[in-house]
């Protein structure tokens, strides 16, 4: 950033985490660097969520980003939660948006629709949407206007998706590389 502040030129970036790790250094971190936006991934609700992303020693995670959430609501970036969804947890996500909005008023909550890849075992995919069920997975979350408020917000700001995706993205593992 002091790069850009010596050029005069703006600059900006975003991140997406699991939001376990959230805290003063972190925040100190994101003054740091620009951070404007922070998307933070969740896999359903509490019991789905901790059956998912266990900690290496089996210890849950969800209430510990959920107050990670809450910290964030007095930092002056936007915070936008994917909900990870697929066919075992999609009636999970009007109790994750509410909880999450108990947290933080202003974070912004979407489903993510998880769809088959070529690396998932036969488990996964039976999860997971086609192509073909992607149009009534929309149709499932179009009655409720507050998602589609916070959809026209993510869309708006570009980002509504999985940065991973992205050209200029990188993902970083758990050791930093």
């Amino acid at each position: 950033a002091s790069l850009c502040d010596d050029a005069h030129v703006g600059y900006s970036c975003s991140m997406i985490s699991n939001g376990f790790l959230i805290g003063d250094k972190t925040l100190a971190l994101f003054e740091k660097i620009n951070l404007s936006a922070l998307q933070i991934t969740i896999d359903g609700d509490e019991q789905t969520h901790n059956a998912r992303r266990k900690l290496s020693n089996g210890g849950a995670t969800y209430q510990r980003i959920l107050n990670n959430i809450k910290i964030l609501s007095s930092f002056p970036i936007r915070v936008v939660i994917r909900v990870n969804i697929d066919k075992s947890n999609i009636n999970e996500f009007a109790f994750v948006k509410k909880a999450v909005r108990q947290m933080n008023p202003n974070a912004l909550c979407l489903p993510a629709l998880v769809t088959l890849e070529d690396t998932q075992d036969s488990e996964q995919r039976k999860k997971c949407f086609t192509d073909e069920e992607r149009p009534e997975f929309y149709r499932h979350f179009m009655s409720d206007k507050s998602f589609l408020l916070d959809l026209e917000k993510c869309l708006g700001q570009g980002i509504a998706t999985c940065a991973a995706e992205h050209y200029y993205s990188c993902v970083i593992d758990p050791k930093g590389f």
